[in-house]
């Protein structure tokens, strides 16, 4: 029965998502905050996906407009979460070589403080905003994840609904 609660459980992945992850029974909806959700809970919990190129660009030229979406979230949502598909060393390698690429051009691209700043910015605001931050090794591992959160989230949200009920029969 739980099992079968579970298979039908979809997925909501935002009308504006480009490269949506492949989630297999998902539905298509316009999220006000976030890349993905779950039918039913999506006013409550969601995903902010970030590729690494994403990743690095929210946090220094996109940064004002991202950290808005942090405190919206946290004061919209119940949980909220960021999944990054890229480890941090793999965000280092791409702020390197994007430093390479603009040095060419005789750009000025200060590659120690970009990569400093943006791994630091993800950590800090987890703490600050109380958002969990994961970064993955893949594409495949940052879907896993999302699908997983999500899921998660509506067992413990499930759980604790019916927890309050047998509680409120006890006190009757």
């Amino acid at each position: 029965m739980v099992k079968k609660m579970i298979d039908d459980r979809r997925i909501i992945i935002d009308t504006r998502e480009r490269k949506p992850f492949k989630i297999l029974n998902s539905i298509k909806k316009t999220l006000h905050t976030g890349d993905y959700s779950i039918e039913f809970y999506d006013t409550e919990v969601s995903v902010e996906r970030k590729s690494i190129g994403d990743a690095i660009s929210s946090v220094t030229s996109g940064r004002k407009r991202f950290e808005k979406e942090w405190i919206r979230a946290k004061t919209e949502l119940q949980r909220f979460f960021v999944v990054i598909e890229g480890t941090p060393d793999m965000i280092t390698k791409e702020i390197v070589k994007l430093g390479t690429k603009l040095k060419k051009k005789r750009i000025k691209y200060n590659v120690k403080r970009t990569i400093g700043t943006v791994v630091n910015t993800y950590l800090s605001w987890s703490v600050k905003y109380d958002v969990p931050v994961y970064f993955c090794k893949n594409i495949a591992e940052a879907r896993y994840i999302t699908v997983k959160l999500l899921n998660k989230y509506v067992d413990y949200r499930e759980a604790d609904c019916l927890f309050s009920k047998k509680r409120e029969l006890k006190e009757k």
